[in-house]
């Protein structure tokens, strides 16, 4: 069954919008370490991974090629004139014909096929843009949802005392993350730097969600600190994230960026009631997050990272260091600029910051770099990328809770 792109992606994000939240639903009834937030990853991933390339075409061989736009006359074509060559050279071979001739044959069996090799790659295109636009519209719904009904509370004065040191830490904790990963990228994945600064940007980010708490948060993350510390960090790395994506796919970015540009502009209109709030969670939670962490998953095929020692090596240190930036960023503003408490409890605020939200950032950018083609889920650096960070944000969203009884026992007199 041959699709059009459109219909196709319509089909794909129809299996995803129901596969993703079901699984999400499913965790959260299963009361999975991290409560919602890690359900709504966790479902992506392995949704992702039934409906991707390592899964699905052994489940349904005909429904994948249809989806990813290898199915059609092309392909049957492209099929044909590859096993013609190859009886050609073993008949060929057969005979006695000389190495040399061989060579020069299959140097024009390559021009023949050519032309039809561009046309496939030209239908992969259109059947990825196709899919694209639709992944990039959700995100900029799910910063949109997350920022507009958040709860405004007036502040406290020691609050406001303590809120220049967290600027300073969200500033930190981007330039810390932000150049690490670009090191990381470029080294261990051979992207240019331009692409690696910003996948770097992406996990830089503070969270989109500081006034939209999608778990209960300590004391410190109930403190106006920690909300700007995550403000500044988001938008410092939406401009980095910005000016590191080519003019030329810049376009993907018109929907997050729009997201973020309407909430600022109503947040002040829109009442914030506690029922908007819970149906812009349910909508982030059990549609908008795992349905994109699905849609990039599915992408991807495990298989691709055994082919490269860096992208294993990248997959591997990914997921031990989860959220190292992070700490280090607040941990050093806090150590330089914090009061007394705020350098004691460096720990604690750098936990209860990270769950105003920050992992579900993570997940959305990371998803923009995709729709921007800056990732490539289908190479193994892509791959790579994809799988690893996306584990490593659910094991940092499953670990909260843990992180915060140690701490909570490390400070206990």
């Amino acid at each position: 069954m041959a699709l059009n792109p459109w219909s196709a992606s319509a089909l794909r994000f129809g299996i995803l919008g129901v596969l993703a939240p079901l699984l999400s639903v499913l965790l959260r009834m299963a009361k999975i370490p991290g409560r919602a937030p890690s359900a709504a990853i966790v479902a992506g991933i392995v949704a992702g991974l039934l409906s991707g390339p390592l899964v699905l075409p052994a489940a349904a061989p005909h429904l994948h090629p249809s989806l990813s736009g290898t199915a059609g006359p092309l392909q049957d074509q492209i099929a044909d004139l590859r096993a013609s060559h190859e009886a050609e050279i073993a008949a060929l071979r057969a005979t006695g014909v000389s190495e040399v001739a061989i060579q020069e044959r299959l140097r024009e069996q390559e021009a023949e096929i050519g032309p039809l090799l561009a046309r496939q790659r030209d239908r992969a295109r259109a059947f990825r843009d196709a899919s694209t636009l639709p992944a990039s519209v959700l995100a900029g719904l799910v910063l949109l949802a997350g920022a507009i009904v958040g709860r405004r509370r007036m502040p406290a004065p020691r609050d406001l005392r303590e809120a220049p040191p967290m600027l300073v830490a969200g500033i930190l904790m981007v330039a810390v993350t932000a150049l690490g990963t670009a090191v990381m990228v470029v080294w261990l994945l051979g992207l240019d730097q331009r692409s690696a600064l910003a996948v770097g940007a992406a996990l830089a980010a503070g969270s989109a969600f500081s006034h939209l708490p999608m778990r209960p948060l300590g004391v410190e993350g109930r403190r106006i600190g920690a909300a700007a510390g995550n403000v500044i960090a988001f938008l410092l790395s939406m401009v980095v994230l910005i000016l590191a994506i080519d003019n030329n796919r810049r376009v993907w970015l018109l929907a997050p960026v729009s997201g973020v540009f309407l909430a600022s502009m109503l947040r002040s209109r829109v009442r914030s009631t506690r029922q908007r709030r819970r149906l812009a969670r349910g909508f982030i939670l059990t549609l908008g997050i795992p349905v994109l962490v699905a849609w990039m998953v599915a992408q991807c095929d495990p298989r691709l990272i055994t082919q490269s020692a860096g992208a294993l090596w990248f997959a591997i240190l990914a997921v031990a260091f989860a959220g190292t930036g992070h700490f280090l960023g607040v941990w050093l503003g806090l150590q330089a600029f914090g009061t007394q408490r705020q350098r004691e409890r460096a720990i604690e605020i750098w936990i209860d910051s990270h769950a105003q939200g920050v992992s579900l950032t993570q997940v959305v950018l990371l998803a923009v770099l995709v729709c921007a083609d800056v990732v490539r889920p289908d190479t193994p650096a892509g791959s790579s990328l994809v799988l690893a960070l996306c584990c490593a944000i659910a094991l940092m969203e499953m670990s909260i809770g843990w992180l915060r009884r140690i701490a909570g026992a490390s400070t206990r007199p």
